[in-house]
């Protein structure tokens, strides 16, 4: 996997208990996978987003536009949101 052998992770946890200590490695790796499991949620979520906006027929794409009720700016298609000051559409 990426060039890495085994005895090269192996250096690198003791390498990393040596600096960290015992008691602060397993919280590094907690945070580590949470960290690595919300970036691939939003990843997922925003493909999960771009998919559903190009599977959209051209028609509902170029739907009645929408005023913003903030700052009045015209949103073309079906907008959630504003583009220019980013307020929710109803």
């Amino acid at each position: 996997m990426f060039g890495i052998q085994p005895i090269h992770i192996i250096v690198v946890v003791i390498v990393a208990l040596l600096i960290f200590g015992p008691e602060k490695l397993p919280t590094m790796g907690r945070d580590l996978a949470r960290m690595i499991n919300q970036f691939r949620t939003g990843a997922d979520e925003m493909t999960r987003g771009f998919r559903d906006e190009v599977a959209k027929p051209l028609e509902q794409q170029l739907a009645e536009p929408k005023t913003c009720v903030n700052c009045n700016a015209v949103n073309l298609g079906e907008s959630g949101f504003c583009s220019k000051c980013g307020t929710k559409l109803g």
